[in-house]
C-alpha cells in the first residue's frame, strides 16, 4: 500500500508543479475521462485473467488509488497534449512507453503482476488507451481553455 501512496502523491504533486490550480479548473475533464477509461480497460483485463493488482483496494480489480495516480495524470497529459497532428502521434508513442517503465516499476514493487500478459501487450494497451483519451478529451474540447488564453494573448 505504501508504494501506492507514493504513486498517487508524487502525481498530485507534479500536477500542482505543473499545472497549478488554474490547470486543473481547467482540464478536469481529461482527468474523469483518463480515470473511467483506464478504469474500464484494467477491470477488463483483470476479469479476463491477463494480469492483477496487488497490495490495494481494489474496486473490480482495479485499485482505487490508482484511479487518483490515473487522474493526475490524465492532467498533464492532455495539458501538454501537441497542437499538430505528427507531433500527436510522436507525443503518445512517447507517453506510452513512460506509462509501460511505469508499469515495470510497479511490478518491482509488487503492486502489478502480469499472468497472460507481457510488455508487448503492455504498450499497445497504453497505445489504444491513450488515443481514446485523446480522441475523446479533444471532441469534449477540454483543450479549449487554453487556446482561449493563447488567441487572447496574441491579441494583446
Amino acid at each position: 500500500m505504501t508504494y501506492w501512496v507514493m504513486f498517487v502523491l508524487a502525481s498530485w504533486l507534479a500536477v500542482l508543479l505543473l499545472l497549478r490550480f488554474q490547470g486543473i479548473k481547467e482540464y478536469w475533464p481529461a482527468a474523469l475521462i483518463s480515470a473511467l477509461v483506464v478504469y474500464m480497460v484494467d477491470m477488463t483485463g483483470t476479469e479476463l485473467g491477463a494480469y492483477r493488482f496487488t497490495q490495494a483496494f481494489l474496486l473490480n480489480g482495479v485499485p482505487v488509488i490508482y484511479l487518483g495516480t490515473v487522474a493526475a495524470l490524465g492532467l498533464i497529459y492532455m495539458r501538454f497534449y501537441p497542437r499538430r497532428h505528427w507531433e500527436q502521434l510522436v507525443y503518445v508513442f512517447v507517453i506510452a512507453g513512460l506509462f509501460l517503465f511505469m508499469e515495470y516499476l510497479m511490478m518491482k514493487v509488487g503492486n502489478f503482476h502480469h499472468k497472460n500478459w507481457n510488455f508487448w501487450n503492455s504498450y499497445f494497451l497504453n497505445l489504444f488507451g491513450l488515443m481514446i483519451i485523446s480522441w475523446l478529451s479533444t471532441r469534449l474540447k477540454v483543450q479549449e481553455p487554453l487556446e482561449r488564453r493563447l488567441r487572447k494573448r496574441a491579441k494583446i
